[in-house]
């Protein structure tokens, strides 16, 4: 999710509000090919942000101590450049079903949302391979090797300019890029 604006207007109960492009993943097909081969078409990719269901323009509260009297904030750092297109790479990896790691659980996730988010898939043989021995290749199949899954993931990052809004406070403010006497 990638910060649109954040809202210390109320500094008791700061708020952000995450953007509509977000973190985006390359549509691959079932056998992890590029579905749309240009990659600068914004129909390459999916939407992260969308698929874990946050709601556009929705304000979130980052911390709520309106109850006491004292800041929320005392320091804020911005992010530099958080909106990223992610392109996965994918290598053989043998018994990937059979796995229940914790850690490929938002991977699991996010291919159980949409059918272009390839996490695992069965490299299916070759014709030639398919016709010498049809049942080996069902056997491999089932007992799990010959699956290939995400190994590596290129992240193309892109700048993004993130809304502060301040109100009558005092604040520390730290950004990559900003220097320190720079409004």
């Amino acid at each position: 999710m990638v910060i649109k604006d954040i809202h210390l207007e109320d500094i008791s109960m700061p708020k952000v509000i995450f953007d509509n492009i977000g973190v985006q993943i390359r549509k691959k097909t079932d056998q992890g090919q590029d579905l749309v081969e240009d990659s600068n078409d914004p129909d390459a990719y999916l939407n992260l942000s969308k698929l874990s269901g946050v709601i556009e323009n929705q304000p979130v509260a980052i911390a709520d101590l309106s109850g006491i009297n004292r800041s929320a904030l005392e320091t804020l750092i911005l992010p530099w450049s958080p909106r990223v297109k992610i392109n996965p790479s994918y290598a053989e990896t043998d018994f990937i079903t059979w796995r229940n790691d914790r850690e490929f659980d938002a991977l699991r996730y996010f291919a159980a949302k949409d059918p272009h988010f390839v996490f695992e898939y069965y490299q299916h043989p070759t014709p030639v391979k398919e016709l010498i021995s049809p049942v080996l290749t069902g056997i491999r199949e089932s007992v799990g090797v010959g699956w290939m899954a995400i190994n590596k993931l290129q992240s193309n990052y892109e700048k993004t300019e993130v809304n502060v809004y301040f109100g009558n406070n005092d604040y520390k403010l730290m950004a990559p890029g900003i220097k320190e006497n720079e409004k």
